[in-house]
């Protein structure tokens, strides 16, 4: 089965920086770590230039693409630095870290901070003083080629609910909804799932 819109895909993926240093990988187990990514594909969970070379590949096929920052995360904006007061963060229970990743709430007011920067976008701490914090809010890898490798592992018919969700599913997932089993109906014959009594969602 080739990939296209709509196929539940299971991919390996290696990703490095200019200088070779690994950014993530799936291939190296470790705490929390995992050997493989599930996903359906034509939905936006890749990058739209790693989805478009893996359109039409199959279980087998491995591809490898250097992506300029254009195609990748983008170039660094400077203006999405803010300034703003430790303050914000005094109901935290734990200490700011440099590094760290933190949500800024919609509270109108917040000193350095517009409005349509204060909902839903991810802030990386950059420099903490007496007085002030700095946060940045570039993805981490804006401004950095990549050297992306990827390796097909499995691709299938989405199941019922994966559909109606949007992602694919894992078969623990599935098994806990209630399903027969991903991509094969109760005859045994590749397809949709069947689901069990009771499914809420096909």
């Amino acid at each position: 089965m080739k990939i296209s819109w709509n196929r539940v895909v299971r991919i390996s993926l290696l990703i490095r920086d200019e200088e070779g240093k690994v950014l993530e990988s799936t291939e190296e187990e470790g705490e929390g770590g995992r050997h493989s990514l599930l996903y359906l594909h034509g939905t936006g969970f890749l990058l739209p230039a790693v989805e478009e070379a893996l359109e039409g590949r199959e279980a087998g096929d491995e591809i490898d693409l250097v992506l300029e920052p254009g195609r990748a995360f983008g170039y660094r904006d400077e203006t999405m630095k803010r300034r703003v007061s430790p303050a914000l963060f005094a109901e935290s229970e734990i200490p700011l870290q440099i590094g760290e990743t933190v949500m800024l709430d919609d509270e109108e007011g917040v000193e350095g901070v517009a409005p349509d920067d204060r909902e839903g976008r991810e802030w990386v701490v950059q420099e903490i003083g007496a007085d002030y914090i700095i946060l940045d809010g570039n993805n981490p890898w804006a401004g950095k080629t990549l050297s992306i490798r990827v390796r097909v592992l499995e691709v299938r018919a989405p199941g019922g609910r994966e559909l109606w969700m949007g992602r694919a599913m894992t078969e623990e997932e599935m098994a806990r909804a209630g399903a027969v089993s991903p991509g094969r109906r109760a005859d045994g014959e590749g397809g949709a799932v069947v689901c069990g009594p009771g499914c809420e969602w096909c």
